[in-house]
């Protein structure tokens, strides 16, 4: 600047000055030289100085994580670092942040007697996975949960084979786990049915539910002696009997809880007694509120029970109660230790006794009777278990299954001659 009219080039560096007839001044004046740093998926970009030091930052999409730097990656101080340096040198630099995707496992788990698919699957972040569930054959889904927590809008009946999940929005690694029960046969000649056969582990949700009180020590008609159904007992109970009677020895009431168990929820009546000791029971499904199917002759009963502990030893009868009298079985079950004892009898091979139910804990086998077992109006049984232990033990048994089974009654012979009667005789006197 100054007397720039004698100068060649006022932006060369180096130039020529024409000498007037005159003094002349001029001053070299400057700027400082930047150059670009371009930052691509980062920030940081700018013109900086040569030696300038600059921070830099990758920004990263949902679902991702930052993979390095790319480009002239020479003025980096470190190209795995997701905030790094830049070195500013005298030529532009151009840098990219670059990301992989994030990728969570899904795992699909199944119990016993089922399946599910896939068994892993792997998800970005945020996206969802299909899976199928399927039972075995004779078996239905019971519960499905994703890392421990029950699934939300989904139940399942006696009916649930198979089902259709999807777990959406991933945001973390898990597992989709499922378990599965025993179908319920429910033919349509079953009186009463409670549980199954090789158990049923959906009856109850939680570890036990507490019924509505003790089984007393003196038995009274038409009182339900268990919680009404609903969430916690018996969610699905189509075809079936939840709803019992009962009565033992046992001073002051005995326990009367369902218990959740991976061998099948089970009705367990049980108190600590002492050596040698021993309790008595009665729990009969009432045609007020436990039957099935009404109007039969009862052809089988089936149970599954266990004793309380190794030591318990015991034997069970079966009950039943016709024109507002009740029998029991001659003939017995015996149980021993805590495994389940399975039973299945024909009603044709029992006779019977009559049988007195619990009156200040006392029930009474009187003398021996003949009766048909149609049109009968409570069905059950009656236990005797014994503490075989040295010491107190629980005593009592758990029953993960009762079933009594029947047909529709034959006509009466003699009704079916009187109508074969009447017949011929109306065909007489046609033709008369």
């Amino acid at each position: 600047v100054g007397d720039t009219q004698v100068v060649a080039s006022v932006t060369a560096s180096n130039t020529t000055v024409t000498m007037p007839t005159r003094a002349i001044a001029l001053t070299a004046t400057y700027t400082v030289a930047t150059y670009t740093l371009t930052v691509n998926n980062g920030t940081g970009s700018g013109s900086y100085t040569n030696g300038a030091l600059v921070p830099i930052t990758a920004i990263t999409p949902e679902g991702t994580a930052f993979a390095r730097w790319t480009g002239d990656t020479q003025y980096v101080n470190n190209v795995t670092y997701t905030n790094a340096q830049v070195a500013m040198s005298t030529n532009p630099v151009i840098l990219t942040a670059t990301y992989t995707y994030i990728y969570y496992t899904l795992t699909g788990s199944a119990g016993s007697n089922g399946s599910v698919s896939p068994a892993s699957t792997n998800v970005p972040v945020g996206g969802s996975a299909d899976f199928v569930i399927t039972a075995s054959n004779n078996y239905r889904i019971a519960s499905l949960t994703t890392n421990g927590t029950d699934v939300t809008g989904m139940s399942f009946s006696n009916g649930s084979t198979s089902a259709s999940f999807t777990w959406s929005n991933v945001q973390y690694a898990g597992t989709l786990a499922a378990t599965f029960t025993a179908q319920v046969s429910t033919p349509s000649n079953i009186i009463v049915q409670w549980g199954a056969a090789k158990g049923d582990t959906a009856i109850v949700t939680a570890t036990t539910v507490n019924n509505s009180g003790k089984l007393p020590v003196t038995f009274v008609a038409d009182v339900q002696r268990n919680n009404a159904v609903g969430a916690s007992y018996y969610p699905n109970n189509t075809g079936m009997s939840p709803y019992y009677n009962g009565a033992s020895s046992f001073a002051g009431g005995l326990e009367n809880v369902i218990v959740n168990n991976v061998g099948g929820d089970n009705i367990r009546n049980r108190n600590s007694m002492a050596a040698g000791g021993s309790l008595s029971a009665m729990v009969v499904w009432e045609q007020s509120s436990g039957f099935v199917t009404s109007g039969l002759t009862v052809t089988n009963f089936s149970i599954s029970l266990a004793g309380q502990q190794t030591s318990n030893t015991g034997s069970l009868n079966w009950l039943v109660e016709k024109g507002g009298a009740y029998y029991i079985s001659s003939q017995s079950v015996a149980f021993s230790g805590a495994t389940w004892t399975n039973a299945s009898v024909a009603a044709s091979t029992l006779t019977w006794n009559t049988f007195t139910p619990f009156s200040s804990g006392v029930a009474t086998i009187g003398s021996a009777t003949n009766i048909t077992l149609a049109n009968v109006t409570s069905l059950g049984y009656y236990f005797n278990a014994v503490n075989g232990a040295g010491t107190a033990q629980q005593t009592g048994v758990g029953t993960r299954f009762f079933s009594a089974q029947g047909v529709i009654p034959e006509p009466a012979t003699i009704g079916m001659f009187g109508l074969g009667g009447l017949i011929t005789l109306l065909i007489r006197k046609m033709r008369g």
